[in-house]
């Protein structure tokens, strides 16, 4: 996404007027607690959302030195010890109601699978047990420890949703403008 990138953060790339994390978080059940692990242009994401947005209580951990997925996720699991099983999504993707549904009702350590436009299964949103957090750094790929790996060796129930995996990107605007626009007309968004 560069040259945007250069000076705005991934997911705060507007949709209709309204940052893309947005979106995700209008998924979420009101009176969740959500934890945004930030590190680059993290200033922006916490000046727009705050600690209280659309009735979530949003806090805010910066990754330290990141190399990957599976290290944020390790040192969110260092730094705030969860004791119930957690659920991730990478905010470059978007979140919808019904995979965080279908995902709640499976047990921990499922992992939710989306088509690509290649034909092949990639993940983005995660159900994660506490227990499985200091292992997300078992695997170190190309700079970055890798969650996926580790999530898989731990036997993780796979979830097949039949739709494409929708990642932010220029090949995905015009499916994510789709997106975007028929979402504000389900559920009117007062974001603005």
């Amino acid at each position: 996404m560069k040259p945007l990138t250069h000076y705005l953060h991934k997911a705060m790339i507007p949709f209709f007027g309204v940052p893309f994390l947005a979106y995700s978080l209008a998924a979420i059940p009101k009176k969740s607690k959500v934890t945004i692990v930030v590190n680059y242009l993290s200033e922006q994401i916490i000046a727009y959302f705050g600690n209280h947005y659309r009735g979530l209580d949003i806090s805010y951990m910066r990754q330290a030195d990141p190399k990957g997925t599976g290290d944020a996720l390790y040192q969110y699991g260092q730094a705030r010890r969860p004791v119930n099983s957690i659920i991730v999504w990478q905010a470059d993707q978007i979140l919808l109601p019904h995979e965080l549904t279908v995902l709640s009702d499976n047990e921990a350590d499922s992992v939710v699978y989306s088509q690509t436009t290649n034909g092949i299964c990639d993940v983005g949103l995660w159900k994660i047990k506490p227990s499985t957090l200091p292992k997300l750094k078992q695997f170190f790929v190309r700079g970055e420890f890798r969650a996926l790996p580790a999530l898989e060796a731990e036997a993780a129930n796979r979830i097949i949703m039949k739709r494409e995996k929708v990642e932010l990107s220029f090949e995905s605007w015009e499916q994510i403008q789709t997106i975007c626009a028929k979402l504000r007309q389900k559920s009117p968004i007062d974001y603005l």
